[in-house]
């Protein structure tokens, strides 16, 4: 994955956790883009299940708003902690491989 790629990433997770946009169609998309350009790493594995079982609520089976706002929360200290002393966007940690 390019380093866009995770800027871009880290700014769909920020808009959810600050409220923004926490619709069933904005979280379809942060799955897509993971799909697109995340699959096979850490992270597709640990955010693509919560993200395909979120709906606004939660139920029985079903990850609700505040649970996708963890995982999205410990996804951006991730993605932040790629980030060189420059703020450049560098090298892969685990969480991409």
């Amino acid at each position: 994955m390019t380093d866009s790629a995770k800027l871009k990433l880290r700014n769909m997770l920020e808009r959810f956790v600050r409220g923004d946009d926490r619709s069933i169609r904005f979280a379809n998309e942060i799955e897509q883009y993971l799909d697109d350009n995340f699959r096979g790493t850490r992270l597709h594995e640990e955010l693509i299940e919560p993200l395909a079982t979120y709906r606004p609520g939660g139920g029985e089976f079903l990850v609700n708003e505040n649970e996708l706002v963890q995982q999205f929360e410990y996804a951006i200290t991730q993605l932040k902690r790629s980030r060189t002393a420059k703020g450049c966007l560098c090298g892969e940690s685990e969480f991409f491989e």
